[in-house]
């Protein structure tokens, strides 16, 4: 299946016609891929639209390449958060089960060497809290 060009037809039809009611805004060119919010990256979608859109951008990209890793993580995002019911999106066991997998092994992936947002620090536990502390104060700490 062509998903780039059904990706490209979407951005294209909108584009040309508005769309009455909810829209959203879509970076056509992700920003974590190297696009910008210049206006002629950007596009009104439906929510419709943008949900199928970031599903078809997990599609285009290389598997297991750096971009695909960040399409999962945005779809992810954008599918299943238990934070937001305003946007009551369904999505399927298959395509939740598919992405959940993609998306931990995203995660893996993004969050190794050294240019990531854990590097140089660790968790720690006191059987209550969690806190992320830098890897530095770890040193000649006693554990008993």
């Amino acid at each position: 299946m062509d998903y780039k060009r059904i990706y490209n037809e979407i951005i294209e039809n909108r584009r040309l016609n508005d769309f009455e009611g909810y829209t959203e805004n879509h970076h056509i060119i992700p920003k974590s891929v190297g696009g910008n919010d210049e206006k002629d990256n950007l596009v009104q979608l439906s929510a419709r639209e943008h949900f199928i859109c970031h599903y078809l951008l997990t599609k285009i990209y290389p598997y297991k390449s750096k971009e695909f890793y960040s399409m999962v993580k945005a779809f992810s995002m954008m599918g299943c958060s238990s934070k937001d019911h305003s946007n009551n999106r369904y999505i399927n066991s298959r395509l939740y089960e598919s992405n959940r997998k993609n998306m931990s092994e995203a995660m893996s992936k993004l969050q190794s060497g050294i240019k990531h947002s854990q590097y140089g620090t660790c968790w720690i536990n006191n059987g209550i809290d969690n806190k992320k502390i830098n890897k530095e104060l770890m040193d000649g700490l006693k554990v008993e």
